[in-house]
C-alpha cells in the first residue's frame, strides 16, 4: 500500500495563498524601477546595505543612481525593512520568496546572481587581512551579517574556482568563529576537481583547508594539504606563501608529537621571512617556534623567545598573537611556579582576547587560566574551566594538540576525587575565582 499524507488543515493553504495576494497586491503597485529592485534583492539572503544593492542590482535597466530611491520606495510599501542601527534592508521571508520567483521567470537570476557572486568574493577578499589586525573586531562583525550572504553565493558558485576564491578567503573567520565543519565542507569538495585552477589559488586553498583540517585535529589530511601548498608556492616563486604553509605545517606536526621536525620547519619559515623582510610573519613565526620548544620540553628556550616576541608585539595591532603569547608566557610560568607572573600575563591575555573576538582563542586560553587556578591550589574553579573548556571545544569542533591533550589530562587525574577547597597565597595579587570572573564573562 501507498500511504498519502495529505494537508487536513485547508486554512493553511488559505492563509497562504491570501498572503501571496497581499504581496501581489502590494507589489502591482510598485513603480518600475522598484518592482525590478525588489526582485534583484531577493538574491540577498540576510539581508544587506546600500552599496551592497548598488553592486548586485545595477545594470543598464536599473541604473545605480536609481536604487537608493526605489528601496525607499519600497520601504514606504512595507515590502522591504530598514534596520537603522545597522543601515541595512532586509525582506520577510514569503516576500523574497515571492521575489525569487519573479527573478526567475524574468530569466535575470543567472545575471544577478553571478553579479552577487563577485560581491561575496570582493568583500571575503578585502576582509581577509584585517583579521589579523587591529580593527579585525568591526570585520568579524561585518563578516557574522553577510554570513548567510557568503552562503547564498557559495551554493549558486558551483564552478570550482568561483567557490574556492571566495571560501579560501573566508578560512581565518570560519576558524575564529569556531566553524570549521563549513568551511571543509565548501572547499573538500570541489578541492577533487582541481585540474584546471589557477595554481595561485589551489596553493591558497589548500592552505586554507589545511589550517581548517587541523583545527578539527585531521592532522595527517592537514599535513597532505600543507604540503601541497608548499609546492605549489615554491614552483610559484612566493616564498613569502611558501613560508606561511611551512609554518602551518610545522603546528601539525607539533600538535602530532613530531617536535624535531616541527621545530626544522619553524626555523626554515623564520629564515624565509627574514631574507624577504617580513618582520610581522617573523614574530608570528617566532612565536609559533616558542611553543615548539615548549611543548617538546625545551622550556627555557621556549620562554626567552616568547618574552623577546611579547616585547616586539608590543604596541601592535594582531590581539589575537598577542593574546596568544601572553597565554603561553602565562601557562609555562604557573607550570613551573611562578604564580605571581602567571596571573599578571593571564589578565594581559584576556585584555588582549576581549579585543580580538575570536572564539577559538578563548576556548585555548582556558586551558592556561586553568593552570594557573592549579598553581594557586584552587582545585573547584580549575575544574570549572577544564570543564568549561572541553564543551567549548566540542561545541566548535576544536581539537588540541598532544602537549595540550596531555597537560590536560594530567590535570584532571591531579584534581580528580579532590575536595572543593584553595590553598592560595594572601599575598598574590588577584584570587582564582576573580580569574574565573575575568576570563569567562569576558567569553560570554
Amino acid at each position: 500500500k501507498v500511504l498519502t499524507i495529505t494537508n487536513l488543515d485547508p486554512s493553511v493553504e488559505q492563509r497562504q495563498q491570501t498572503l501571496n495576494d497581499a504581496i501581489r497586491w502590494s507589489f502591482d503597485l510598485l513603480k518600475p524601477t522598484e518592482a525590478l529592485l525588489l526582485q534583484r534583492v531577493a538574491v540577498f539572503s540576510g539581508g544587506f546595505q546600500l552599496p551592497a544593492a548598488e553592486l548586485v542590482c545595477t545594470d543598464a535597466s536599473l541604473p545605480e543612481d536609481s536604487i537608493e530611491e526605489a528601496l525607499s520606495g519600497l520601504v514606504r510599501s512595507s515590502l522591504v525593512s530598514f534596520q537603522r542601527d545597522h543601515e541595512r534592508y532586509v525582506l520577510l521571508e514569503p516576500i523574497r520568496e515571492f521575489a525569487a520567483r519573479l527573478l526567475r521567470e524574468s530569466e535575470q537570476e543567472s545575471a544577478v546572481r553571478d553579479r552577487h557572486v563577485g560581491w561575496a568574493n570582493e568583500l571575503a577578499e578585502e576582509a581577509e587581512p584585517h583579521l589579523q589586525q587591529g580593527d579585525a573586531a568591526h570585520w568579524l562583525n561585518r563578516l557574522d551579517q553577510e554570513h548567510e550572504n557568503f552562503r547564498a553565493a557559495l551554493r549558486w558558485a558551483t564552478e570550482p574556482e568561483r567557490r574556492l576564491r571566495i571560501a579560501a578567503s573566508l578560512h581565518r573567520y570560519w576558524r575564529m568563529r569556531g566553524l570549521h565543519h563549513e568551511g571543509i565542507g565548501w572547499m573538500s569538495g570541489v578541492m577533487h576537481h582541481a585540474a584546471n585552477i589557477d595554481p595561485a589559488l589551489l596553493a591558497k586553498a589548500s592552505n586554507s583547508l589545511g589550517i581548517l583540517l587541523w583545527s578539527e585535529g585531521r592532522y595527517e589530511e592537514a599535513a597532505e594539504r600543507l604540503r601541497v601548498a608548499m609546492t605549489e608556492y615554491e614552483r610559484l616563486g612566493n616564498h613569502q606563501r611558501m613560508a606561511g604553509a611551512m609554518a602551518n605545517l610545522g603546528n601539525v606536526l607539533s600538535d602530532q608529537g613530531e617536535f624535531a621536525e616541527s621545530e626544522v620547519m619553524h626555523r626554515r619559515a623564520i629564515l624565509a621571512y627574514q631574507e624577504i623582510g617580513d618582520a610581522t610573519n617573523e614574530i608570528r613565526e617566532l612565536s609559533n617556534l616558542a611553543c615548539c620548544l615548549c611543548d617538546g620540553g625545551k622550556e627555557q628556550e621556549g620562554m626567552e623567545i616568547f618574552e623577546t616576541v611579547r616585547q616586539r608585539q608590543s604596541g601592535g595591532e594582531d590581539f589575537s598573537a598577542m593574546a596568544t603569547t601572553s597565554g603561553n608566557i602565562a601557562m609555562v610560568a604557573s607550570l613551573s611556579g611562578d604564580r605571581e607572573k602567571g596571573q599578571t600575563m593571564l589578565l594581559e591575555a584576556v585584555r588582549y582576547a576581549e579585543m580580538a573576538d575570536d572564539h577559538h582563542l578563548w576556548t585555548w586560553l582556558l586551558l592556561p587560566a586553568a593552570c594557573v587556578a592549579e598553581s594557586l591550589g584552587d582545585v573547584a574553579t580549575t575544574a570549572e574551566l577544564m570543564s568549561r573548556r572541553d564543551r567549548e571545544a566540542k561545541l566548535h569542533d576544536i581539537a588540541f594538540g598532544v602537549f595540550d591533550r596531555t597537560l590536560s589530562e594530567r590535570m584532571r587525574s591531579k584534581i580528580a576525587g579532590v575536595g572543593d577547597q584553595t590553598d592560595q597565597d594572601p599575598e598574590t595579587p588577584m584570587t582564582s575565582q576573580q580569574f574565573l570572573q575575568h576570563v569567562v564573562l569576558a567569553m560570554n
